[in-house]
């Protein structure tokens, strides 16, 4: 595979380090295709313009501009579109370059994340599968949910693999040391990060913790939203709110910092595509609570990293919260072993060496290769001690 072409219909922050990192193993820059610029409600939400390194990056193409890239790169590519039908543009090249995958001269995978559960969803992307199923070799699904949705639909088992998203290693290893007193025997700091609104639903982390009060805690709250009012109400009407400071929003390197600084990051939503914030907590060594409707729950499934409880179930964010406030402050061993996790098995690097041997696996045929985060603590391969290049891997 010469190189990859990313089919976006935004600038998107959450793929930029796994585009990048795709260039450095292939050893030639991505190419990024990108509908349309920011608009004003990403701008004004605080967004700019992600750095995708060496990548070429095409904003807003014409439609003869768009045609002659599909052109250009119809042979030896692997194509990477975000969303199933989604997007006019992105899903018009990637129906105009089907005639070149089906001979065999590139791949075509899409990029996408879980719905929230309901039947006309079903329906809408078992049609969507239907329209498309000659233009897709694989599907890069968010998640176990993803995973399980689209095989449900009708898509091959072999043909969908859990993905994500990612950070780069000089992301995840940039994190400040552990500030004074983290670790030690003071209160379990707990930090939630997002928007403040129903669907993170920070109000059950509240109501948990509001009858966990004999334990020694405090709750950093980033972000804001429609329901910041009715929180401060809450966390005041369930005698928390001396123990919650809000921040508001915060630049992006005062997060990590109190990411750093934090015990526990809580994510407690109702739906969640991904949730790239659990990255950067493990990035930062401190272990997460994540939603069962999370796609990152995958990334701290087992134990070590965190705890992932029931979507449906306030009693299981409960549990899960008394497990950690009784474990205690993160100690320093421990917080190391989550940087180290993460910077090996979650990482832009390591995606991107399984996102190669993805898109080997559905050319050549062979077995599906299992994402890094999945792979036994002392296994080698890729995700571990990750040198830079797929090795063994070819098109």
């Amino acid at each position: 595979m010469k190189r990859a072409i990313f089919w976006q219909n935004c600038p998107s922050i959450h793929q930029t380090a796994l585009i990048r990192s795709v260039g450095d193993v292939l050893g030639t820059p991505s190419v990024v295709v990108i509908e349309a610029p920011l608009d004003q409600r990403r701008l004004g939400a605080g967004w700019t313009m992600p750095d995708y390194g060496d990548s070429t990056v095409i904003v807003a193409p014409s439609a003869a501009e768009r045609r002659r890239l599909e052109e250009a790169s119809a042979d030896s590519a692997m194509h990477v579109f975000s969303g199933l039908g989604a997007y006019p543009q992105t899903t018009g090249s990637m129906v105009r370059l089907a005639p070149s995958r089906r001979a065999g001269g590139s791949v075509s995978l899409v990029y996408v994340e879980p719905w929230p559960e309901s039947l006309l969803r079903d329906v809408k992307y078992r049609f969507a599968r239907l329209r498309h199923r000659g233009t897709v070799d694989g599907v890069l699904a968010c998640g176990r949910a993803g995973v399980e949705q689209y095989r449900r639909i009708g898509f091959g088992a072999s043909r969908v693999f859990e993905f994500g998203y990612f950070l780069d290693v000089a992301d995840a290893c940039k994190y400040p040391d552990v500030g004074a007193g983290a670790g030690g025997t003071g209160p379990v700091r707990l930090v939630f990060v997002g928007r403040l609104d129903g669907n993170k639903r920070l109000n059950w982390a509240l109501k948990a913790l509001s009858v966990l009060r004999d334990r020694d805690w405090r709750l950093d709250v980033v972000g804001t939203g429609p329901r910041h009012d009715e929180l401060t109400r809450l966390a005041d009407e369930l005698h928390v709110g001396d123990r919650v400071r809000w921040h508001g929003v915060l630049p992006n390197h005062e997060v990590n910092v109190l990411l750093a600084a934090s015990d526990v990051l809580v994510l407690p939503s109702r739906y969640d595509g991904w949730g790239a914030v659990v990255n950067e907590a493990l990035g930062a060594g401190t272990p997460a609570i994540v939603s069962d409707a999370a796609g990152s729950a995958a990334l701290v499934a087992g134990g070590a990293r965190g705890s992932v409880f029931s979507a449906l179930s306030l009693d299981s964010l409960r549990r899960a919260l008394l497990h950690h406030l009784d474990e205690g402050p993160v100690d320093p061993g421990r917080r190391a072993d989550i940087r180290s996790w993460a910077a090996h098995r979650a990482s832009a690097p390591a995606a991107a060496t399984y996102l190669l041997e993805i898109a080997a696996s559905v050319r050549s045929g062979g077995p599906v290769p299992a994402p890094p985060w999945r792979m036994p603590p002392l296994e080698a391969g890729p995700a571990a001690g990750w040198s830079g290049g797929p090795t063994g891997v070819s098109f």
